[in-house]
C-alpha cells in the first residue's frame, strides 16, 4: 500500500534503529541501508548458597 511508513530494525545484541517517514509509492522500489551498532550486553548471575555452621557456647573458666 502506498503511504508513509516507519521502519524499525531490531536484532539481539544491537541497538534498535527506527526510521520514520519512509515514503512508499506504487511500482517504485525502496532501498534502505542500516548500520547496526552494538548494544549494551546485560547479564545477570544469581547465586544461591546455604551456609552451614553451628553455634557453640563459649567455654567458661573454672574459678
Amino acid at each position: 500500500m502506498p503511504g508513509n511508513y516507519t521502519v524499525r530494525v531490531e536484532q539481539a545484541g544491537f541497538k534498535r534503529i527506527e526510521r520514520p517517514g519512509i515514503r512508499v509509492a506504487t511500482k517504485t522500489p525502496v532501498t534502505l541501508d542500516f548500520t547496526l551498532e552494538l548494544g549494551a550486553t546485560a547479564e545477570t548471575v544469581t547465586v544461591n548458597a546455604e551456609a552451614r555452621f553451628s553455634i557453640r557456647p563459649a567455654p567458661t573458666s573454672a574459678r
